[in-house]
Formats: structure tokens, sequence, C-alpha cells
């Protein structure tokens, strides 16, 4: 691959922080022009990168490629201003950094050793080169991406509240037994819903009358529990071993995370709803592919922006991190490989999310997790599978720009 020297272009790595950056001006011949300085975020901080850079131009007209990592929000702010001013600037992967890192300084990790590895990181052709943005996109990833965090952390609270009902009511929820169990899933179980924020208390329970349950809802306004449920909960209170104090400090936690977690859902809907009133053409064309709701059809084109950026389905798949990684040596050849997961883990994640979708609900992608099953592999890596598959098809759908057709999908290549 051609390198800095050749490209006859000066070179800006930029060791990103907090805080402050850490910057050197490397030459078109890969000499040093300027040793490492520091520069705050500040607007003081640009303008002396830019003095710095003026001073070493000495009036030359040669080419200034900017290069950084992309470290959680802290280099945005900086790439937005330096591309506002028309500089090129290139992303390094952290993964590329690190391997660089470990071949040519041993693993040692500081910012002067940070600015060289990401000089050989671009000598080396590993920059992504960062084109403008359309603030429309940008809109829109920011919204999917706040979606994407309050569900997971939504998941989290779901499993806490699971705590603290087992703590009250243990044996309440049993996904295995039926029989012994109250309910299977209390996020589907209206029953489930209305004891929660009623009366978590098995001990308090088994001592009522099926119609003194039912009372005790309406009053709280909830409908739906009849004198067959009534007796149901009732028998499930008697038979569950009651603790000999009750404690009202688990029930007042309990009450909390129901109110967080209702909250919390108002926003993920309200978030759901402004991604999806904002719906590109070729995320309608994702969503014809039955199991792929709308929303995860929009998030998954807020991060890949556009579909002309990938020439094959191969860099797409590469993009998003699941390209298989192989390992072989003379006669030897692993079979035990695995997803290198080096690419956006945001579109990671909402692809792996469909690819789940897709194999429960489409019967093209449900034969093929099965047929990945029959090798052996286990439900996650069929499911990568699978997700690889549906990359690949989605590819081939916005390039021809026509919705899902089956005998396109089973056509053999």
């Amino acid at each position: 691959m051609q390198d800095v020297k050749e490209l006859n272009e000066m070179l800006v790595p930029i060791d990103v922080s907090k805080y402050f950056h850490k910057a050197t001006i490397v030459g078109p011949r890969g000499e040093i022009l300027e040793d490492p300085f520091e520069i705050d975020i500040y607007q003081e901080g640009l303008q002396k990168l830019l003095e710095k850079l003026k001073q070493n131009r000495n009036g030359s007209k040669s080419k200034v490629i900017f290069a950084m990592e992309p470290t959680s929000y802290y280099h945005e702010l900086l790439m937005e201003q330096l591309g506002k001013l028309g500089h090129e600037i290139q992303l390094i992967n952290p993964n590329a950094t690190a391997r660089v890192r470990e071949l040519d300084y041993d693993h040692i990790k500081t910012d002067d050793i940070n600015l060289k590895v990401l000089q050989r990181a671009v000598e080396l052709g590993k920059g992504r080169m960062v084109e403008p943005k359309d603030k429309d996109i940008q809109r829109l990833r920011l919204i999917t991406r706040q979606r994407l965090r309050r569900g997971k952390f939504i998941k989290r609270l779901k499993t806490q509240i699971h705590y603290h009902l087992d703590a009250l009511w243990p044996g309440f929820v049993n996904r295995y037994d039926r029989k012994k169990g109250l309910v299977r899933n209390i996020w589907e179980s209206k029953m489930a819903w209305a004891i929660m924020q009623v009366c978590p208390n098995p001990k308090k329970i088994a001592k009522m009358a099926p119609k003194q349950l039912i009372e005790l809802f309406r009053r709280h306004k909830v409908s739906g529990i009849g004198p067959i449920r009534a007796k149901k909960t009732i028998a499930h209170a008697q038979s569950a071993v009651h603790r000999a104090c009750y404690l009202p400090e688990i029930r007042n936690n309990l009450r909390q995370d129901l109110q967080l977690l209702h909250h919390l859902n108002t926003i993920v809907s309200d978030l759901e709803n402004k991604a999806i009133k904002a719906m590109p053409y070729e995320a309608a064309l994702i969503n014809s592919i039955k199991g792929i709701s709308p929303f995860f059809a929009t998030a998954f084109i807020a991060e890949v922006e556009s579909i002309t950026k990938f020439a094959t389905p191969k860099q797409l798949i590469k993009y998003t991190g699941l390209s298989i990684s192989i390992k072989k040596s003379g006669m030897y050849q692993s079979r035990n490989n695995h997803f290198n997961k080096i690419g956006n883990r945001h579109l990671r994640f909402i692809v792996m999310m469909m690819a789940r979708s897709v194999a429960r609900c489409h019967p093209d992608f449900q034969l093929w997790f099965e047929r990945f099953k029959k090798r052996g592999m286990k439900d996650r890596l069929a499911i990568g599978c699978v997700a690889t598959k549906l990359l690949k098809t989605i590819h081939n759908m916005l390039t021809k720009r026509v919705e899902y057709s089956s005998k396109e999908f089973n056509k053999k290549k």
C-alpha cells in the first residue's frame, strides 16, 4: 500500500482525550516537523493547532491529513471543527492501533507512542476517511442510539425487579414449571403487574377471600382479575414460604423501580415514534422482511448511512464486525473460528437483534437457522451466521432498490 511519503502529504496525528489532546506534525517524507505538543478542548487549543500547522507549511499547498482514534464522544467536536475548515480526517480503529503497538512497541502505551502508532497506522492504510454527514442522518442516529441505550437499561432494571419480587414472594415467577409458578412472564401478565403494584406480600394475600382480593384490585383501578385468578393467586400465596418479617424497604424499592420502568417505557416509545416518523425509503425496503420492526430498519440505515459506501456484501459484513477470523497453519485449520467483532458495535447489536427476530418469525431464515443448528453450532453462533445472510440480503435489496423476494433469497448462485 502507499504510505505518507509516497502520497506527499502532511500528517497530523492527534491523541484524543477528555480535557486535552496531544498532537504532532509529520512532513511529507515522514520527518517530524513539530515535536508533540498539547492543546486543550477550547478555542485556544484549536487556534494553537492551526497556527503551528501554518508555521510548518511555510506557504506550501500540500494536503494535510488529521488522524485520530474514535474515542467515545471526545473526538467528535474536534473532528467537526476541522471538517468545517475543509481538512481531510481519517479515523483509525482502536484494534488496528493495538496491533501496531503490539508489533512495534511491545504493548507500551504513552501519549508520544500513541502519536507514532497513529502515524504508522495511516502509513499502513488503516485509516478510514470521514465524509461529511447528512444532518438528518446524524439526528436519526442520535435518536436511535438513545433508544438502544435506554433499552439496555430497561433490561437491567427488569432483572432488578425480578430480584426484588423473588425476595418478597419466592416462587412467584417460574419459567420452567407452569404448575408451580403463578406466572411464567411477569411482563406479559396483567395479574402479575397488579400484584406487584398493589400487594406483593404472600402472607397478607393468603389470609384473604377471593372477593376481598378482587375488591382490593378494583380500589386500585386494576381490571381483568376474576374469581378464578383470585383463587389461584390465594392458593399460590398459601403454598409459598413466608418470611418471618416483611421487608418494607424491598417493597419501596420495587415500587420505585416499577415507576422508573414505566417512565423509561414512555421515553422509549416516544423515541421510537420519532425515529419511525423520519424513516427513510431504504428503511421501508428493509421493513418488507417479516420480523424486522420499522424502528430497527431505521436504526440500521442511520448507522450505515448509504449502501453505496459498500461495493460488496463482504465490505458491509466487515464493517459490522461479523467477518470470521480464520486460523490456518500448514495442514492445520481451526474449526473453532469466531467473529472478529472489529467494526461498528452499534450496527452489530442492531443486526444481531434483527437476526434473532427473523430466525424466529421468517420461514426462509428459520430454515437457515435450523441448518446451522444441525451442524452442531450453538444458538449464538447460528444467529451470527443468520446475521451474515441477512446482511447479504439487505445489501442486495438496497443496491437494486427492491423489496424482499423469497425467490431471490433462495436463488442458487
